[in-house]
């Protein structure tokens, strides 16, 4: 029996599984995009069954990062399954996942509603724009190891795809808070805050925007 004690370090190394599998950025920003479904079920879906869901796949996304750091074998099934859409840091941390299931939930329980649709919009589209045009275009750097390009790609699309929910989905949105979200969102995905930004984008720009054009929680 084996009783060496297996890090994750070795986990990646020993199963074939190497950093640069864990780079497909685009493929990632792909599954990014489906949470855009978040918002729309929240559309369509009544307040408490719309929480209930959001709150079943944000705990299932939490406990599988758990089981995944915790229990090795969880670990490599996950890895073998899921690994070239992870990058290097979420094997030892929550996925991106994790971050912007919890932030939705978090928004819906405590924002206005449009407050919480735009600035979940802001995250999934601006921040996959952000990384395509970063990577393909970037090549003036800002601080956090951004890019100019990145960062007015995000604001571009967190505003017109917030524009298109007030539009279509008729929210109260005032035209004022959709820009004036946007450029918070921007100019928080681009600080270097420690955090994952699925999960600070959309809280810190909902705080502010629930503060100054709704004046309480």
């Amino acid at each position: 029996m084996d009783n060496k004690k297996h890090t994750l370090k070795d986990d990646l190394r020993n199963d074939d599984i190497t950093a640069a599998d864990l780079k497909p950025e685009f493929g990632r920003k792909a599954v990014h995009l489906f949470a855009l479904i978040i918002p729309i079920l929240y559309l369509i879906v009544p307040h408490r069954p719309a929480m209930l869901i959001l709150a079943s796949f944000a705990f299932a996304s939490i406990l599988m990062d758990l089981l995944k750091y915790y229990d090795r074998r969880f670990r490599l099934l996950y890895l073998k399954i899921g690994g070239k859409m992870l990058r290097e840091h979420e094997v030892k941390r929550f996925t991106a996942s994790s971050y912007i299931l919890s932030a939705a939930l978090i928004s819906f329980f405590v924002f206005d509603t449009w407050v919480a649709i735009i600035v979940i919009t802001y995250i999934i589209l601006g921040d996959t724009a952000a990384a395509f045009f970063g990577i393909r275009f970037g090549k003036h750097k800002t601080i956090n190891d951004k890019t100019l390009e990145g960062s007015i790609a995000f604001f571009l699309s967190a505003y017109f795809g917030a524009i298109a929910f007030k539009l279509f989905a008729g929210l109260s949105a005032p035209w004022s808070a959709v820009f004036t979200g946007a450029l918070v969102a921007t100019v928080v995905e681009s600080l270097p805050l420690g955090i994952d930004d699925n999960f600070t984008v959309p809280l810190l720009t909902g705080v502010l925007l629930q503060l100054l054009f709704i004046g309480h929680f």
